[in-house]
């Protein structure tokens, strides 16, 4: 959580719902697309897909209806006119525009204060929270133990300014619900312990184009391995908490030692993926045969050995460092597998099959060093929403997504 109020909130969220700026006007010009009426993210999104082909990387087109029907229920509470996406991007920058414009409207309803006393109106006040701060996403945050909420599900029940024995009465009942609230799974000993793979966001583009130089160069993984080490916040641009760990070359025992396990934590708790990567030059599959090549087949058994270890020393991978432990808070045998390995150029016609299927029945995603790289420079310029990035490493369907509500 990031302390803030609620005006700089409005003004953070105003400015990537207003208009398409004069730079992104320029843009627009050497792409040859108009940006004309649209709000800033969505002119975000328009051309990163009309400068696609010189990122090398491909417009995602729209798949199913749900989110169109929701983009539909969204500019209709606007009284909007619903938009025609033109791609996935679009769309999902649309959703984050209704979003934020309605977290603004809200914030501006509200004006939360630090001490301000909030209620969800269909509990009264036997649901009461003291404000703390609003930070720069709109997010009203209260005291205790890492609760928010957004604007659009709270009303005003008490200002700080209020006097009087009630007003003291609720404000007391409020702090005392918050001080013998049970903890969440993160605390601060637990990023105390963690404290030397913490990795603050900074990854810039100038190194995305490092590191694509050292993967053109690299005949096995060793150097990208070296190269990843020597620059963390890489990896962490792919996963979206406040808190971001990367871990290069862990023991699991005497027996495996993963090439990076990452995570980013927040009030929820902590997730982890295991990453590991092979070499650039391999097909991925077996052109003759619906099967894995030799180097990936092997990067995909290392990430099934490590799940095995942690099923069986889980104990040992969650304790404190400080106590002999991993330091692996909350990981799961369970945990989410990347495995990069390959060039786009170099795959077979059944890659994305083979893929598909190993995604659905072993939780890896293989992923070429192409779509790796286009994966950062993605992260890394991303405005709107971050549940909304999809070039993130995906979290797991046990954590609440950002847009919903931290229920009791």
């Amino acid at each position: 959580m990031t302390g803030g109020t609620w005006l700089a909130a409005v003004q953070n969220l105003d400015r990537a719902i207003g208009t398409a700026t004069p730079e992104q006007q320029k843009l627009a010009a050497i792409a040859g697309v108009s940006l004309r009426g649209l709000p800033f993210v969505v002119a975000a999104a328009r051309l990163r897909d009309a400068l696609g082909e010189s990122l090398q990387t491909q417009p995602r087109p729209i798949k199913g209806d749900g989110a169109l029907e929701w983009l539909e229920d969204l500019a209709s509470a606007s009284g909007r006119k619903t938009p025609s996406p033109r791609s996935a991007e679009e769309l999902h920058a649309w959703v984050s525009y209704f979003l934020m414009r309605r977290r603004s409207a809200n914030l501006k309803r509200l004006k939360p204060e630090p001490g301000d006393l909030v209620r969800r109106p269909d509990r009264g006040d036997d649901w009461l929270e003291m404000v703390s701060s609003v930070d720069r996403h709109g997010r009203v945050w209260f005291h205790g133990r890492g609760r928010w909420a957004y604007p659009d599900l709270i009303e005003m029940a008490l200002r700080a300014s209020r006097q009087g024995v009630n007003a003291e009465a609720k404000r007391q009942a409020a702090l005392n619900r918050s001080i013998g609230r049970p903890g969440r799974t993160w605390s601060l000993a637990k990023h105390r312990d963690l404290a030397p793979f913490h990795t603050p966001v900074g990854a810039t583009i100038d190194q995305v184009d490092e590191l694509e130089l050292t993967i053109e160069t690299a005949k096995d993984e060793k150097p990208i391995q070296a190269f990843l080490e020597g620059h963390p916040e890489l990896l962490a641009s792919l996963v979206r908490g406040p808190d971001r760990y990367v871990v290069g070359q862990p023991r699991l025992g005497d027996e495996y030692v993963p090439d990076f396990v990452v995570a980013d934590a927040d009030s929820n708790g902590v997730r982890w993926v295991l990453v590991e990567i092979e070499t650039p030059r391999s097909s991925t599959t077996v052109k003759s045969q619906n099967l894995l090549e030799k180097h990936a087949r092997i990067g995909l058994a290392q990430i099934q050995d490590w799940r095995t270890w942690l099923e069986r020393n889980l104990h040992k991978a969650q304790s404190p460092r400080s106590a002999g432990g991993l330091g692996l808070y909350d990981i799961s045998p369970r945990a989410d597998g990347y495995l990069i390995v390959g060039r786009e150029h170099l795959l077979n016609e059944n890659a994305s099959a083979v893929r598909q299927t190993i995604a659905v029945e072993s939780r890896v995603e293989v992923m070429t060093y192409d779509r790796f790289l286009n994966r950062l420079r993605a992260a890394i310029t991303f405005q709107g929403v971050p549940a909304a990035n999809a070039a993130l490493f995906q979290r797991d369907a046990r954590l609440q997504p950002d847009l919903e509500f931290l229920a009791d």
